[in-house]
């Protein structure tokens, strides 16, 4: 049996994530890195770089 992981996580104070749908489209889309990368990964992400990769709605992120 082999596992691949993606996450994500975000810290309330530092970050503005507007809902967790989106945090959890960030921790799906680990996910899949993770699986394209082969067998038995992981992979994560904090909220400030996938919001900067995404377009996301952090406050004060330049355009």
């Amino acid at each position: 049996m082999t596992v691949s992981v993606g996450c994500a996580t975000a810290l309330p104070s530092a970050t503005d994530v507007a809902n967790g749908l989106e945090l959890m489209a960030a921790a799906d889309g680990q996910l899949y890195v993770a699986k394209n990368e082969g067998r038995n990964r992981t992979r994560s992400a904090q909220w400030d770089e996938y919001s900067a990769t995404q377009g996301g709605s952090r406050t004060g992120a330049a355009p």
